[in-house]
């Protein structure tokens, strides 16, 4: 039986791979190019994608800032109410100090 080495494994295997360098690299330049051909082609999709979730997240920030507002408005009109509730009282009176508690 005859002994084969180490590197006449790995010549052999040289021999037999470097003719398909020239494939590899096609497959490989082909694979290259369907993935850059994917992601253009998913680039207005993800775009899109994106805008839909900052247009979500805008519109619930503008509801929380149109809430807080109206709570602003309503605690004016509260305050409002009690000024004149107590310009209508006689300044010193137990009614007046009752009704600024």
């Amino acid at each position: 039986m005859h002994a084969v080495t180490l590197e006449q494994v790995a010549g052999a295997a040289a021999k037999a791979i470097i003719p398909l360098l020239p494939y590899i690299a096609i497959i490989g330049t082909l694979g290259l190019t369907i993935y850059a051909a994917y992601k253009e082609w998913n680039k207005e999709a993800d775009a899109a994608k994106k805008a839909s979730e900052v247009a979500a997240d805008t519109k619930k920030t503008y509801d929380d800032l149109k809430t807080s507002l109206q709570d602003v408005k309503s605690a004016l009109e509260d305050l409002h109410s009690a000024e004149d509730n107590l310009d209508s009282l006689t300044k010193g009176t137990q009614e007046w100090r009752d009704a600024l508690q």
